[in-house]
C-alpha cells in the first residue's frame, strides 16, 4: 500500500503501509546474516531521529558483495537517507522498516547531517526548571566541605553546560540530552525524602552522593547523530570514572574529612550495587546506609524511567495492552 503520507517522516509518525523516505541517524548495526535455505545475506540496523527509533532490515539478493557494499557504507553514527516501507514484524513483535535490495535505497549522508534533527532532548524550559532545581540542592547542603565539592563541579560552566545536555543511557532510561539532569535531579529528591524519614542517614552527604553519583556519563557517553558509549565508557564504566573525577575534585577541598571520603567512595563506586550471591540468594554490596539509599532510589528511578519510556513508545497505538519484548510482559497503555 503507498504512503498516504509522502515525504521526509518522523519515526513517531510511521505507521503500518506507509512508504518512509527520510534522513536517520544509524544508532546501531548487528553482523549481516546468512539466509537459511539461500544465497544471500541480510543484516538489520536501529536508526531513529529526535522523536523516536526503529529496527530496519534490509534484505539482500544473491549478490552477497552488493549487500556487504551497502552495509560497510556506513557506521554506528552515520546519517543515512532511508526509502522503505513500514511493515509490522511478527517476530520483534513491533513495527519496523523493510528494504528489499533494488527495490527500496539506504546510503550514507555526507553533506548537510549536521543540520538535521536527530539526537532526543528534553526542552529548553525543562532543562532550565531542572537546572535551578540543582542550584536548590546544593544551597540546601550544610555540610560546608561537601558544599565545597558540588560547587567546585556545578560552578564551572564547562562542566554544568555539559552535564546539562548530557544523557544518562543509550536506550533504557532517560535516554536523551537532558536524561541525566532530570534523573540526577530525581534520585536526589528521592534520597532527599528518605533522610527525613530515617534519622541515622547524613542527609548532606547523600544528596552529595545523589548529585554526583553519575557524572562519570559525561566520560562514558558522546553524543553526536546518535548517543554512542565510548572506548573509556566500555573498558572502566561510569562508576569508576565518576569517582576518579570526585577524587581530583576532593584535593581542592582542605581538610576534607577522611570518613566522609570514604562514604563518598562507597556511594559512587556501588550505586549500582556490587552483587555477591550467598546460596541461592544475592544481595547488594554496600557499607553504609547513604550507599543503601542512594543505591535503591537509583534503582528506583532507573525502573520507572524505563516504564515511561515504554508508555511513550506505545502512544498513538490503538490497543490498551501493548506486549513489550524486552521484558516480556504485557502493559497497559491508558
Amino acid at each position: 500500500m503507498a504512503s498516504e503520507r509522502p515525504g521526509m517522516m518522523r519515526i513517531r509518525d510511521l505507521k503500518e503501509g506507509f512508504e518512509v523516505r527520510g534522513f536517520y541517524a544509524v544508532r546501531s548495526k548487528e553482523l549481516p546474516r546468512n539466509y537459511r535455505n539461500k544465497a544471500g545475506k541480510w543484516f538489520m540496523l536501529r536508526i531513529g531521529d529526535s522523536t523516536g527509533d526503529i529496527n530496519l532490515k534490509y534484505w539482500g539478493t544473491e549478490d552477497e558483495a552488493r549487500t556487504m557494499r551497502v552495509y560497510n557504507s556506513f557506521e554506528t553514527g552515520s546519517v543515512v537517507y532511508v526509502q522503505g516501507m513500514v511493515a509490522f514484524d511478527k517476530y520483534d513483535e513491533a513495527l519496523g522498516v523493510v528494504i528489499n535490495e533494488g527495490q527500496g535505497d539506504l546510503r550514507l549522508v555526507e553533506e548537510g547531517a549536521a543540520d538535521l534533527d536527530l539526537v532526543p532532548s528534553l526542552e529548553a524550559d525543562s532543562i532550565q526548571k531542572l537546572t535551578e532545581e540543582l542550584f536548590e540542592l546544593i544551597a540546601s547542603v550544610e555540610d560546608m566541605p561537601l558544599k565545597m565539592l558540588l560547587q567546585s563541579f556545578f560552578s564551572e560552566k564547562t562542566f554544568l553546560e555539559a552535564f546539562k545536555h548530557s544523557p544518562s543511557a543509550i536506550k533504557y532510561h532517560h535516554a536523551y540530552m537532558g536524561g541525566n539532569l532530570e534523573h540526577t535531579i530525581n534520585v536526589a529528591r528521592v534520597v532527599d525524602l528518605m533522610s527525613a524519614r530515617y534519622p541515622r542517614i547524613d542527609r548532606d552527604l547523600a544528596v552529595t552522593g545523589a548529585l554526583l553519583h553519575d557524572i562519570g556519563k559525561l566520560q562514558e557517553y558522546r553524543v553526536t547523530t546518535t548517543v554512542e558509549m565510548t572506548s573509556e565508557g566500555r573498558f572502566i564504566g561510569h562508576s569508576q570514572l565518576g569517582w576518579e573525577t570526585i577524587r581530583q575534585r576532593l584535593e581542592r577541598v582542605p581538610n576534607f574529612p577522611e570518613e566522609k571520603r570514604l562514604k563518598l567512595w562507597d556511594m559512587v563506586i556501588h550505586h549500582h550495587g556490587t552483587y555477591e550471591s550467598s546460596g541461592e540468594t544475592a544481595a547488594p554490596n554496600l557499607h553504609t546506609i547513604e550507599a543503601a539509599v542512594l543505591h535503591y532510589a537509583d534503582d528506583l528511578d532507573a525502573k520507572v524511567g524505563g516504564f515511561s519510556q515504554l508508555l511513550d513508545r506505545a502512544e498513538g497505538t490503538k490497543d490498551d495492552w501493548v506486549y513489550v519484548k524486552e521484558s516480556n510482559s504485557s502493559i497497559f497503555t491508558r
